[in-house]
């Protein structure tokens, strides 16, 4: 079978035409490990951190994809010890979590139209780089060719596309260079794999919670 990158181009979006960005739905509204077994779940105890999570759904998903997908996501980050509250807002809405805390991590899913200029073929996925005073962060998701390999190979596309929303946020909060062998945050991944939980090893479930922290103190202030 073969394996897809997961990696997030934190980098490669500098390359791209003005032309491509033009396409893309911006932030409008808002300023400037091992596998499953092998990591301890972390006790959501006040006190521990917690995510806030907005999807934009450009693609028009199925509510079920998109409810299994934000179960993968939360249960990803419950094994880290940090405790992910999604927004239900409309897209584009433009008091959307006003009065929760901040930041909010947004995460785009693009209809096909959207990303057709966009490099990157087999890319599932990309974040933009987004310093710790940004009240938000902000994330591509490709849905379509999340849908595409989930077909081919018989798989649940809602659990792919959880994995890919848990990593792209995992480079966020962990750097660009955060791959690991095993794990959310490997390269490259068995597709087969998405069938269970992975999660963030014991070391970066800590670097998460410790940068979580720290955003939420430096957009709260």
């Amino acid at each position: 079978m073969k394996l897809r990158s997961l990696s997030a181009v934190l980098f490669a979006v500098s390359i791209w035409t003005s032309s491509v960005f033009a396409q893309l739905p911006q932030i409008r509204e808002l300023s400037n490990s091992t596998i499953q077994t092998s990591a301890k779940k972390q006790p959501l105890e006040k006190g521990k951190p917690k995510i806030t999570l907005r999807i934009d759904d450009f693609a028009n998903l199925d509510p079920t994809v998109l409810t299994g997908a934000r179960k993968v996501t939360t249960e990803i980050f419950a094994e880290a010890g940090v405790e992910a509250v999604w927004l239900d807002c409309p897209v584009y809405h433009t008091d959307c979590g006003k009065g929760t805390d901040k930041p909010q991590f947004i995460l785009r899913i693009l209809a096909p139209s959207m990303a057709k200029d966009i490099v990157g073929a087999e890319a599932l996925g990309f974040a933009i780089p987004c310093d710790k005073k940004e009240e938000a962060c902000l994330f591509y998701i490709f849905y379509y060719r999340i849908n595409a390999l989930a077909a081919v190979h018989t798989l649940s596309p809602e659990r792919i596309l959880g994995h890919v929303m848990a990593h792209e946020i995992g480079h966020t909060l962990l750097g660009p260079k955060a791959h690991d062998l095993f794990g959310i945050m490997q390269s490259t991944l068995n597709l087969y794999d998405t069938e269970r939980i992975l999660v963030f090893t014991s070391d970066q479930s800590k670097h998460l919670r410790t940068e979580l922290l720290a955003r939420n103190r430096a957009t709260n202030r």
